[in-house]
């Protein structure tokens, strides 16, 4: 099946952009900063930690396919959606001590449930993005 470029965009705006980011960020503050994180169970927090893995997996994953899709004209807006993601990247990095993404790595095992997770964010079927 094709890919949905509309959707996908519409997706990764959502997912981060600047205004909708503070989103996931702010629970990300709230249950996985130093101050918070320890007031939880730390099954949970290691939990939440991996969702907010494969969210930005998935969110890279979608802007390497946004990247191959677009045409000129949309070539500033891919770039400020990775601006953006580089963004909330970094500030997620700093919240878990980690480096939380690496480069699209070709086509990973993990892909399948990545997708599930952007999918499950975003409240919509993984249908419409093909198969990778």
């Amino acid at each position: 099946a094709d890919v949905d470029m509309i959707q996908l965009q519409l997706k990764l705006q959502g997912a981060v952009s600047v205004q909708v980011n503070a989103g996931p960020l702010a629970y990300a503050r709230a249950f996985l900063d130093d101050k918070h994180s320890s007031k939880y169970p730390a099954k949970k927090v290691a939990e939440l930690k991996d969702m907010f893995r494969k969210f930005i997996q998935a969110c890279g994953i979608g802007l390497e396919f946004n990247e191959r899709l677009i045409k000129e004209d949309q070539v500033e807006y891919h770039e400020e959606l990775k601006s953006n993601f580089r963004e909330m990247v970094k500030e997620l990095s700093e919240i878990l001590h980690e480096q939380i993404y690496q480069e699209y790595p070709g086509h990973p095992s993990w892909l399948p449930n990545t997708l599930h997770v952007f999918c499950a964010i975003s409240g919509t079927s993984g249908e419409r993005y093909g198969s990778f």
